[in-house]
């Protein structure tokens, strides 16, 4: 097989110099395999990506996610109580204070979109329909 170029529309025959330029600059063999597999392991990652979506969807997954999280966090409260031990410092418990009264409004939001999803207003997206922050 013959390594040609365009020229002005018409495929003209690389030179001996030219066609070694192009070679010398063709991946190898090690390197193709590398995008290939890059190429394969990033196919699996999608794939495996659609299907854990499909069993839980992203937002399902962050609930999920807070709420262990939250029933963590009241079971090490529980605990810490009961054998009368302070877990947390006075810092921490602002930083767990701060978070979980975002999270309350977080669970107001959608405890009310549960409500409008049954009937939904034309003007949804006004504030009157919606906890205040």
């Amino acid at each position: 097989m013959t390594a040609t170029k365009n020229v002005n529309g018409e495929q003209v025959e690389l030179t001996p110099e030219e066609a070694a330029k192009w070679l010398a600059e063709q991946p190898t063999q090690d390197e193709w395999s590398g995008v290939l597999r890059e190429r394969a392991v990033s196919g699996v990652k999608a794939e495996a990506g659609m299907r854990i979506t499909a069993i839980l969807p992203g937002w399902k997954q962050r609930n999920l996610t807070a709420r262990w999280t939250e029933l963590v966090l009241i079971g090490l409260m529980r605990l810490a109580e009961h054998v009368n031990f302070e877990l947390f410092t006075e810092s921490e418990m602002a930083e767990i204070a701060g978070g979980q009264e975002a999270w309350d409004q977080i669970k107001a939001v959608r405890k009310k979109s549960d409500l409008l999803e049954k009937a939904v207003p034309e003007d949804f997206e006004a504030d009157k329909h919606w906890p205040k922050r």
